[in-house]
């Protein structure tokens, strides 16, 4: 059998709300179907996730469906497609998230025409009846460019800031050396440690003008609409980018940015801190404090010196535990 053109991974837990869009919007991609395999990595459903998807093989003749015996968690649904893959590309969605028409085919024309390593879409983000669109920052489109180049600028909004799943594609090659497995000891935030990972190992890609992404947000149950014991997982997440930046020198240059990601995340929460449990809330700022005061203490000086007057004014109680977790640790 020729090789696919492209592997779609599908994630999917207790998924019927959503996934019969997710998997009707394949079959308009402007691709033969038989260039389209779909792997829906089903992480533990009790719903009728996997009749629903069943139903599409029909119309998607190389669907293949994946069961975990129970959940393990989006990281390792995603890895378990991507090692069961067998396309020339590889992409990945959400089971609540959509393309638009052509969307898949703009982006293996890219991959071919440009022979990069992996290309990226703009997003529209989706809450409800309202959709915005969601910018990659890159102003250069349909062209070459090397990962290390859109780390960083200053502590501007750069790539490392855009780290969402289903706006990429990548070429099989990267699945040699690791790099599209994603953390599976993370619990959440996973998907900014592996983007970060992609563009620190120096890789070529194109961002492509496609405004085909449809990422749903504010979904119950999702990471981003709850707080719980998982979402300390952002401390553990950074603090491991921070440490192997900080061994390599190669990547030190980039280590401002990942300091001011960090904080200017953390941040993020602090302004929802109402929402959150004051034993999860004080969990992590504690562990925040520590990953900051052991860094480079310039570093995360001229971090703070670029938030503006109203983050600073937010986070001073923090700032002051940091210098003072510093001098505890001297």
């Amino acid at each position: 059998m020729p090789q696919p053109t492209v592997s779609v991974v599908i994630p999917a837990k207790d998924a019927e709300a959503y996934i019969s869009e997710t998997l009707e919007s394949v079959t308009y991609q402007d691709l033969p179907v038989t260039d389209i395999e779909v792997l829906v990595i089903d992480d533990g459903s009790t719903d009728a996730t996997v009749r629903i998807a069943e139903s599409f093989t029909s119309r998607l003749p190389l669907l293949r469906i994946i069961s975990n015996p129970g959940p393990r968690g989006p990281s390792a649904a995603r890895n378990t497609g991507l090692e069961a893959s067998t396309g020339q590309f590889i992409t990945f969605i959400d089971s609540d998230d959509w393309y638009g028409r052509g969307h898949l085919r703009r982006l293996t024309s890219a991959m071919h025409a440009l022979d990069v390593d992996f290309v990226r879409s703009d997003v529209v983000q989706v809450n409800g009846k309202i959709r915005v669109l969601d910018s990659a920052p890159v102003s250069r489109r349909g062209v070459r460019l090397k990962t290390h180049d859109f780390i960083s600028h200053h502590f501007e909004r750069t790539m490392v800031d855009f780290p969402l799943t289903i706006n990429g594609m990548y070429s099989r090659r990267l699945t040699e050396s690791g790099l599209l497995s994603f953390p599976e000891q993370f619990i959440t935030a996973e998907d900014r440690y592996w983007n970060w990972k992609l563009f620190l190992a120096d890789l070529t890609f194109a961002v492509v003008d496609s405004q085909g992404s449809f990422y749903r947000r504010a979904v119950a149950g999702s990471l981003t609409a709850v707080y719980d014991e998982r979402q300390l997982g952002i401390a553990h997440v950074f603090d491991t980018l921070l440490r192997e930046i900080e061994g390599n020198p190669d990547y030190l240059p980039f280590l401002p940015k990942a300091a001011h990601n960090m904080l200017a995340l953390y941040h993020w929460h602090w302004k929802r801190k109402d929402e959150i449990p004051p034993p999860l809330f004080q969990s992590m700022t504690d562990s925040i404090v520590k990953s900051a005061a052991h860094t480079d203490p310039a570093v995360v000086d001229a971090v703070w010196e670029s938030f503006n007057d109203a983050r600073r004014k937010d986070l001073h109680r923090v700032h002051r535990r940091i210098a003072a977790e510093r001098t505890t640790a001297s």
